[in-house]
């Protein structure tokens, strides 16, 4: 009878959105067509990009993008493009593409809310990322101890809960000799 009873409990479809086995992920479409019932995103017209997005496979926008602008950002009153603006998934669920998850926020808000960049004395400072060979690199991104990694001058760099930052300046600069 125990036996019985674990078989039944390994057969059960797991409810975690992404399970990973080594470096590839897999996703649990259920439960994400599930969460986006009412805007037609299913397996078969969307894919999870890089990233952990949701991406529509006929023209690749981002699903939570085309959700936000049609029921927040055309009733809400903007000032601004759209294209000025990020979208912010309240839970920090990238999969809950409600409306009420989504948020409108300005892009420099929206990496202050992550902490991607940060403000000391008056001088913007973004954040360095250790570069990930798996993934596209991106600019800002450094191999502490790398070959293709970018040096910056310690009198420019500060750290913060463990997170190196550099001044905008100088990140600006590096990435014009590139």
């Amino acid at each position: 009878m125990f036996k019985e009873l674990k078989q039944k409990w390994q057969k059960r479809p797991k409810r975690k959105q992404r399970i990973s086995y080594g470096r590839k992920i897999r996703y649990n479409w259920n439960v994400i067509e599930s969460l986006n019932l009412d805007f037609g995103i299913t397996r078969d017209n969307c894919f999870v990009d890089n990233n952990g997005y949701l991406r529509r496979r006929s023209d690749n926008r981002l699903c939570h993008r085309d959700i936000a602008y049609t029921h927040v950002y055309r009733r809400g009153s903007f000032n601004n493009k759209f294209s000025v603006y990020d979208v912010h998934h309240k839970d920090g669920d990238k999969f809950n593409n409600d409306p009420y998850n989504l948020e409108i926020v300005f892009r420099e808000d929206h990496e202050l809310e992550h902490g991607k960049i940060l403000y000391e004395d008056g001088i913007k400072y973004i954040k360095l990322v250790p570069a990930n060979r798996h993934r596209k690199q991106t600019r800002k991104a450094i191999l502490i101890g790398g070959k293709r990694g970018a040096w910056y001058p310690k009198s420019q760099l500060i750290t913060r809960n463990g997170q190196i930052y550099a001044t905008e300046w100088i990140v600006k600069r590096k990435n014009s000799w590139n």
